[in-house]
């Protein structure tokens, strides 16, 4: 409903399947940022930047209903969808090849920006599971679409 008061002269209504996937989609240098049609200029930024997995938003959402969540259910089942294995930290990125020195710092922003995120959101939910009174479980699925190994 925002988007389309927001951008009622741009006709919102009818925007592309292609390019709200391609606004999700940001990764630098290869599908940089997408700007809106606005005044000033939104920038967009793939949602992933900050919870690629969804778990800061859902433990928004389990605290904002704890109470409702507390009185109606017997607990919250989280399933996770992954494309990486969790943690990590115990396989640094390394590179044997010289040319691989003058990209490898924007590979390690981007490794250990996600290794950060997922300690973080870990922390975040361990801190909110020992002070709820509501029962949560986690599960985790991992695809593997392919091994760069």
């Amino acid at each position: 409903m925002f988007f389309s008061a927001f951008f009622r002269n741009q006709d919102p209504d009818n925007l592309q399947l292609l390019s709200a996937l391609r606004m999700n989609a940001t990764f630098p240098v290869v599908l940089p940022n997408v700007w809106l049609p606005s005044n000033p200029v939104i920038d967009v930024m793939d949602a992933g930047l900050r919870d690629n997995y969804g778990q800061e938003t859902a433990l928004r959402f389990l605290e904002f209903f704890d109470d409702w969540i507390q009185h109606n259910t017997r607990g919250v089942l989280i399933l996770q969808l992954r494309d990486r294995p969790a943690g990590g930290w115990d396989h640094p990125y390394v590179t044997e090849n010289i040319t691989d020195h003058a990209s490898k710092p924007f590979f390690l922003l981007q490794q250990n920006w996600f290794k950060m995120m997922e300690y973080s959101q870990n922390d975040m939910l361990s801190y909110y599971t020992r002070h709820s009174d509501i029962d949560i479980y986690k599960i985790t699925f991992q695809t593997r679409f392919f091994s760069m190994e």
